[in-house]
Parts: structure tokens; sequence; C-alpha cells
């Protein structure tokens, strides 16, 4: 931007030195004029012909050059009569010698016919020359003269009526739309450059004729009954500045148009006054600052080149990171799809492991009571054994015989069962895990894009940073703050997701432990189931030992057998049902535990849906953001290339193919405009000045 402000100031410098200060030179009046266009100035006793030429000679900024101590001057003023297409009918010169006070003769050169003294009775003498001399006797000198010779610029006005065009006389008394274009040709040159004069042009259109009235390059005055028309023009200069068909395609006027609605067309005569000295009095020749604007130009280029290749980087960024950001918005929802698995098999494991909890309590107690009753029978067996041996209480041994059949069978069978139970608890169980992990490597890949689209997401949000640097340096692009805003926050949101993830593993965990347990405990059954079998098959055989008594003699040939078989049974059921509750007791302590881990898992079901929805939300909002700012760093880039090549190339060219040698042009113009201080003529080593005024027929 300090770049671009020195530059600016630069050509601001020169431009305003060629275009504006010649206006500002002009005695301020055309500035004056134009600032109070439309405005109405006093009306007064001078004719309007007065009235016009202080008004052109005012915008032109005629002045008188003063005269330094002890020296003449000479100040001249051209008087010209044209007719109305511009035609020149007559020039009379007046000539005004300014004395010092101390000269009696002044040498004065003038190619000037009928000489004559207008203001006293001072005598001259004329050579073959042109060389005068007066006799002045300490006085000033005013003499007027007449000349042929050409203007140096010369004046053609065409007139349209309803776009058509038509000699001015044959306009009178007609109606339309009226458009008068004044040309100026500049033909005046010293040392081949051309002079630089400033035109100005007035006219006054009655409003009882003229409405609508308006000027291309000047103001429209009123003096409350006329509209008085300046336009101003600067014939050559344009040319003399080498700025045609320049790069920036500035036009410096050298014709002046008027338009008008007419009812009954007449006109009044237009004044012309055209002066040489507008740029000198701008101080045109006092440019000096070509070296630093020279620097800056090339500081300028430099900067703006750096500027289009970082917004073509960052836009290249931003679109890698829109493209990461629709991979992560996918991953996430296969996430979210593994994730509704998940939450729904945690459910099923905590409602099968409360029940698998409640059927070990029940099989604990039955175990207990088991162990209890066959310490019992195992007494009553070695009783028996013994009664056997002494033949007596038959009956009674075979009827705890078969109760105590009856009784093991069914133990044997609830055990049965309820391993069943558990073994289908444990399939459950095995299932829903093995459905929760087949979701977890797609959760984990999900999660690693995730991650990896969180990287690219903060990557991308430290280079739109730095974009938002570059373009606040440019003054262009303070709109990325808030893109680079909700960036920071989707980041937040999407980090939140991925901690959401970090607490499904840990349940992941807990789920393999607690299905270790569940190993444990079918293997404590197991062994529940051994011991049950053992004393269903001693009970059986009691039983028919005791049935196998024979009544005739009281004994029977397998019951002595039958009873040591039922004995040694009972020692093994014993032992069994000992393991059986043991295991039974452990079952029930590992199923609690189950319990409380399915439980844990069950309560982080709604964390983690509310994980997943916020991951879902800020997914969608990263991709939006992402591609919202790829698309504004897109533009950003195509304006800086378009701001490079339609703007600052075209500044560079015109410097550098244009304005460099642009000092040397004002210089030698305004050396032009200095040179050319006399029209008939001037004595070598005499200051002058020289103004024309030129006032064109009427049209009536």
């Amino acid at each position: 931007m300090k770049q671009i402000s020195s530059m600016n100031k630069g050509v601001k410098h020169i431009l305003a030195i060629v275009l504006v200060a010649v206006l500002i030179a002009s005695a301020s009046a055309y500035a004056v004029l134009a600032a109070k266009s439309n405005t109405t100035i006093a009306a007064n006793d001078t004719t309007d012909t007065e009235k016009l030429t202080q008004t052109a000679e005012k915008a032109t900024g005629s002045t008188t050059i003063p005269s330094a101590d002890g020296q003449i001057s000479k100040e001249e003023t051209v008087y010209v009569k044209t007719d109305a297409s511009g035609k020149v009918t007559s020039t009379t010169v007046s000539d005004w010698l300014k004395n010092a006070g101390t000269q009696t003769q002044i040498a004065d050169t003038s190619t000037l016919a009928d000489i004559k003294n207008v203001k006293g009775g001072e005598t001259f003498t004329q050579n073959a020359d042109g060389s005068l001399l007066w006799n002045t006797a300490g006085a000033d000198i005013y003499y007027q003269g007449t000349t042929t010779q050409a203007l140096p610029v010369s004046i053609s006005t065409v007139y349209k009526l309803n776009g058509q065009s038509m000699n001015p006389q044959d306009m009178v008394g007609k109606s339309g739309q009226v458009e008068i274009t004044m040309h100026f040709t500049n033909t005046a040159t010293v040392n081949g450059t051309t002079v630089p004069f400033t035109v100005a042009s007035a006219m006054m259109l009655p409003d009882d004729t003229f409405t609508n009235v308006a000027v291309d390059k000047g103001a429209v005055l009123s003096d409350g009954n006329n509209a008085i028309v300046v336009g101003l023009a600067f014939p050559g200069l344009n040319d003399s500045l080498g700025l045609s068909g320049n790069t920036l395609d500035l036009t410096i006027p050298d014709s002046i148009t008027v338009t008008a609605t007419a009812a009954n067309f007449k006109l009044g005569p237009t004044i012309t006054s055209m002066t040489s000295n507008v740029l000198e009095e701008a101080g045109l020749g006092q440019v000096n600052s070509f070296g630093d604007l020279d620097n800056s130009i090339t500081k300028l280029t430099t900067a703006t080149d750096q500027l289009v290749a970082g917004t073509l980087s960052a836009k290249d960024g931003a679109n890698a990171l829109a493209t990461g950001a629709g991979s992560a918005v996918t991953g996430i929802n296969t996430l979210a799809d593994g994730l509704n698995t998940y939450t729904n098999g945690v459910a099923t494991v905590a409602g099968g492991t409360t029940k698998l909890q409640n059927g070990l309590g029940t099989l604990s107690a039955g175990a207990n009571s088991l162990n209890a009753g066959l310490t019992t029978a195992k007494a009553g067996s070695e009783q028996l054994v013994a009664g056997y041996k002494g033949s007596d209480t038959q009956n009674g041994a075979a009827q705890g015989a078969q109760e105590l059949a009856a009784g093991a069978s069914q133990v044997s069978q609830g055990v049965d069962t309820a391993a069943a139970g558990v073994d289908g608890m444990d399939t459950q169980i095995n299932t829903s895990i093995d459905a929760i992990k087949a979701q977890m490597p797609q959760g984990v890949d999900s999660l690693e894009a995730a991650q990896s689209a969180l990287s690219q997401l903060i990557a991308g949000r430290t280079q739109a940073i730095a974009v938002r640097d570059a373009a606040t340096t440019v003054e262009e692009m303070a709109a990325y703050n808030q893109k680079i805003d909700v960036l920071s926050q989707q980041i937040a949101t999407l980090s939140q997701g991925i901690g959401s993830w970090q607490v499904l593993e840990t349940i992941r965990g807990q789920l393999e432990t607690e299905n270790a347990d569940g190993q444990t405990m079918l293997d404590q059954l197991a062994a529940l189931q051994a011991g049950a079998s053992q004393v269903a098959d001693g009970a059986a055989d009691l039983n028919a030992g005791i049935n196998g008594y024979d009544a005739a003699d009281g004994h029977h040939a397998g019951l002595y057998e039958g009873t040591v078989a039922l004995d040694a049974g009972l020692t093994d059921a014993t032992q069994g049902s000992t393991a059986l509750a043991q295991g039974a007791n452990t079952a029930t302590t590992s199923a609690a535990q189950l319990a409380d881990g399915a439980a844990t898992l069950a309560s982080k079901n709604n964390e983690l849906t509310g994980g997943m929805a916020q991951l879902q939300s800020g997914g969608a909002q990263l991709d939006a953001g992402a591609n919202a700012i790829a698309t504004g760093l897109s533009t950003l880039n195509s304006g800086m290339t378009e701001f490079k090549t339609t703007g600052i190339d075209k500044i560079a060219n015109l410097y550098n193919n244009d304005l460099k040698g642009l000092k040397d042009r004002i210089t030698k113009i305004t050396d032009a405009g200095k040179a050319y201080n006399s029209f008939s003529g001037i004595s070598n080593g005499m200051n002058g000045s020289v103004k024309f005024v030129v006032e064109s027929g009427e049209i009536k």
C-alpha cells in the first residue's frame, strides 16, 4: 500500500502539473467559474462584449508581467475580429511600453503597420527593418497598429441544428437542438516545440432564446437574463506532452462544444482569450521528482508481482483444504453409521448381562443347597454300608436311596439348564462384541480421516491468516477475518468429536475385559456340570442296589456292591458339589462385574451420540467454510491479477514508455511558452507578454 501511495503521489504530481495546474495558474478563474456553474453573477453597466472579454481573460489567467527595477518591458494585446465561422477579418495590436521612469528614449521593434500613439504626444521614428525609437521623456508609451499576420492559434467554428451542419447565417430564426463546436489549431512553435496556449471562449445565450444550455469543458453562469458559457481548451498541449494514444488514454481538450435548445435562433458575439504563459506561472519547470517516481514504480511492480504469487499459492492451499474437508465429511458419516451399530450392541449386552446375573444368583443358591444335601447323603451312605453288613433297616435305606437319586437327578438337570442359559448368553455377548469389533476398523479409518482433515484444516487456517495479513497490506481482503473465525470454531468442533471417539476406544477395552470374565464363568460352570453328573450317577447306582433287594431271603446279590458304589459316588459328588458351589459363587461375582461394565458402556451411549452429532455438524460447517474460503481466495487471486494487468502494469507501461521523458518535454514546453512573449515583435533583452482577444461576428 505504501508503494501504491508513493506512486500515486508521483503520478498525481506530474499529471496535476500537466492537466490541473494550468487551471490553477489561470488566476483561479476557471476553478471559480466551475464552482459557480449555473449560479447568478451580478449585472453591471458594462456592455455584453466587455463582460464576455473580462470573463474570458480571467479564465485564461491573462496577467501583466511586472518589470524589474530599472528595466523596461512590453505588454501586448492582440484584438482580432472574425466572422461567425472563425475567419479573421481584422487584427489590431495594442502595445504598452513600460518605462522605468529614467529613460528619455526607448528602442522597440514592431512589424505593425499604421502605428500611432494612442495616449500622449510622444513621437517615434521607424526604420525599414521594423525597429522603432520612441522619445519618451520618461513616460510610458501606448501605441496601436494593424497586421495581417496569421494568428498562432486559428479558430474554426461549426454549427449544427438538429444534428445537421449548417451555415450560421442560415440558422437565424430557426428552432431546435443547437450544437456549436469551436476547434482550435495551434501552429506556434519555438525551437520546434509547440507553444502551450490556453484558450477560453465565452458566449452569452439569452434566456428568452436558449434553454438547457451546457458546455463539455467549462461552466455555465447566469446574470439573471442570460446564460454565460465559458469553455477551456489547450490546443497542441496533448501532442507536445506525448500523451496522445498513451496507456491511460489521457486527452487534453483542444475544442469546446456548447449545446442548447433554441427558439428563434440568434447569437451575439463570442469572445475568445488566448495566452501562452500559463505553464510558466504554474511552476511546471520545477518538476524534479522523476527519480523518486522511477524508484516507486519499480518497487510497486515488484510488490504487486509478489502479491499475485501469494494469492495464487493461497488459492491452491484453500482448494486442497476444501478437498480434504469433503473427505473428512465422508469419513465422519461412515463413523456415525458404525457408532449407531455399536450403541445398539451395547444396549443388547447390557440387557443380557442383567438376566445372566439374576440366573446365576439362583444357580448359586441351588448349588449351595446341593452341597449341603450331598454332605448329609454321604453320611447316610456310610451308615447304609454299615447297616448292610448287619442286614438291618433295609426299607429305610431303600426309600432314602430313591429320594436321593431323584433329588440328585433334578440338581443335575438344573445345572445343565443353567449352563445352557449361560452358554447362550455368552454367545449373545460374543455376537454383540463381534458386531462392535467389526465396526471398529471402519470407525478407526474414519477417525484417521477426520484427524487428517483436522490437520489440513489447521494448516489451512494458518494459510488463511497469512492471506488475511497480505490482504490487509493492500487493503483488499478485510472480509477474511470472519471466515478465519468460522474456521477456528470448526477446528474446535472437530477436536471435540475426535475426543468422543477416544471414549469409545476406552470402552472397547472394557468390553474385552468383561468378555474374558464371562469366559472364566463358563469354565466354572463346566466344573459344576461335572460334579452334578457324578452325584446323579452315584444316586442311580444306589437306587438300583436298594431296589434289587430280594424280599424272600432279605438280601440281593448286588446290594452290597451298589451300596459301596453309592458311598464312593457320594464322595465324588460331595467333592463336585463343593466345586460347584465355589464356581457358582465366583460366576455370580463375575456376572455382577460384567453387568456393571455393560451398564457403564450403556451410560456412555448418549455421550457418544451427542459427540457424533457435534462432529457431523462441525464437519458440515467445515466443508461449507472451506469451500467458501476457496471461492473467496480464488476471487481474490482473480482480482489481484486483474489489478496487476489493468492497473499497475498500465501505469508502469505508461511511465516507462511515455512519462520517463516527460520532464524534458515539460521543460521545453514551458520554455517555449516563456519565449513567446510578443506577436508583433520585441527588442532583445526586453521582458514582454502577449495575449489575444478574438471577437467573432454576431449571427442575426
